[in-house]
């Protein structure tokens, strides 16, 4: 009898043992989801950080080339928020569908017009990137260009030439992405110093030599004096520092998002 009351209590116990692994086997899982999850939600959080930090260079840039011009200031500000209206616009309807597309190749992305995926957090990182690009060309060109011909620009770099880059080097199926194991030219890009600055700044140098040098941006200081303005002009100039000094202050905090 005693026997079979120890065989009993050594179930018992063998169960409850087992109830209890169970129980904390349930709750390991239920921990490891709610990890996977924070884990999630930083990485969202710091992607979107890192994107608030890259679009901010937009102010940068208005205050770097109001401060580097002498005329159309109006203008100059204006291109700066067109560069992200247009850039947003381009980017959604065609931009991102070249880049990213689902059905792609090592040349291009093919996707549906409007394309907008699921997880909408990396398109707007992407999105920063794209503005960044098509703004330096903006400064590039300053005070020599149509506003009609630059929206046209901006529309064609945000829409067609940066996706086209962006998807060679940023794809995984792109002809020189570094995660493309058949990349016949795997290429490496930090921070994009290729596919964002090299295409905005080749870009910007190709507008500038096309509509050649500002006329007369130090002639017009040479008048202001001999008139007698020097007061306005050094005051002028004054200012002019003062916002090519925090344009430049935000874009270094800018390029942090970018690194």
């Amino acid at each position: 009898f005693f026997s079979i009351a120890s065989a009993w209590q050594s179930f018992t116990m063998i169960s409850n043992f087992t109830e209890v692994v169970q129980d904390l086997s349930s709750q390991v899982t239920d921990v490891t989801a709610l990890a996977k999850g924070i884990g999630n939600d930083v990485d969202s959080l710091f992607m979107l950080l890192a994107a608030f930090m890259v679009f901010s260079m937009q102010a940068g840039f208005a205050l770097v080339e109001a401060g580097s011009i002498v005329s159309n200031l109006r203008s100059i500000l204006m291109k700066n928020v067109l560069d992200v209206c247009l850039c947003t616009l381009s980017w959604w309807i065609i931009g991102y569908g070249l880049a990213r597309g689902r059905f792609s190749n090592a040349f291009v992305g093919i996707e549906h017009p409007f394309y907008l995926p699921d997880a909408t957090i990396p398109w707007y990182f992407d999105l920063s990137f794209v503005a960044t690009s098509a703004t330096i060309v903006s400064g590039a060109m300053a005070e020599r260009t149509k506003f009609v011909c630059y929206v046209v620009f901006t529309i064609i770099i945000s829409g067609i030439i940066y996706p086209f880059v962006c998807h060679w080097v940023w794809d995984g199926k792109g002809f020189m992405a570094v995660s493309n194991p058949n990349a016949p030219l795997p290429l490496l890009d930090f921070a994009g110093c290729g596919v964002v600055h090299m295409v905005g700044g080749f870009a910007g140098l190709a507008g500038a030599y096309i509509v050649g040098p500002r006329p007369g941006i130090f002639l017009k200081r040479t008048k202001m004096i001999q008139k007698k303005d020097a007061f306005v002009h050094d005051r002028l100039l004054a200012s002019q520092k003062l916002w090519m000094v925090i344009g430049t202050l935000i874009l270094w905090v800018g390029w942090y998002g970018f690194n």
